[in-house]
């Protein structure tokens, strides 16, 4: 006796993967020059707006410096940008504890996030551990050329050493003799 074989028949699976095009991965370019810091949360500016700089802002107390940031526009990005860049720690932290997503804070142009920013700056350790405190990612975040913070840093050079850190560290006795 034979035995008959049982055919099974499975239903065939398109496996076949769509290729997409360059075109599709690169993001739009800049609309222009003017156009040069952006967040996906930004504001229109109010009327009664007052653009303030960075001294400015310095001097405000918490509830001015609330008003002022609650919202993001182009303007208060800038001096959030300048303060970290200047090394200004405290002003950045009130910031921050105000409206914490300027720390994604991005230059349209280069890709720079604020730590390439901070690494162009006069920064020193405190103002990169007030960064990556608040946004631990930015370290491996690149620019359009594909740098990393550190990267950037050392193709292009850091910032300037901060002379009060340089003058207590010559103040302090060395622990080796």
């Amino acid at each position: 006796m034979k035995k008959q074989q049982k055919q099974l028949s499975v239903p065939s699976l398109d496996l076949s993967v769509t290729k997409k095009s360059k075109s599709e991965d690169l993001p739009p370019p800049p609309n222009s020059e003017e156009d040069r810091i952006t967040t996906p949360t930004s504001a229109p500016i109010p009327a009664d707006y007052k653009e303030l700089n960075l001294e400015d802002c310095e001097n405000l107390n918490k509830n001015e410096l609330k008003k002022y940031f609650k919202s993001i526009n182009e303007h208060n990005q800038s001096i959030f940008c300048q303060a970290v860049e200047q090394n200004k720690k405290e002003l950045v932290k009130d910031i921050l504890a105000i409206n914490s997503d300027l720390i994604n804070v991005k230059t349209k142009l280069e890709g720079h996030n604020i730590l390439h920013k901070a690494l162009m700056g006069i920064v020193d350790v405190k103002m990169v551990k007030i960064l990556l405190k608040e946004e631990p990612c930015l370290v491996v975040m690149i620019d359009n050329q594909d740098l990393t913070p550190i990267m950037f840093g050392k193709i292009h050079g850091f910032g300037k050493e901060d002379p009060n850190e340089q003058n207590s560290k010559t103040k302090q006795p060395s622990a080796i003799s």
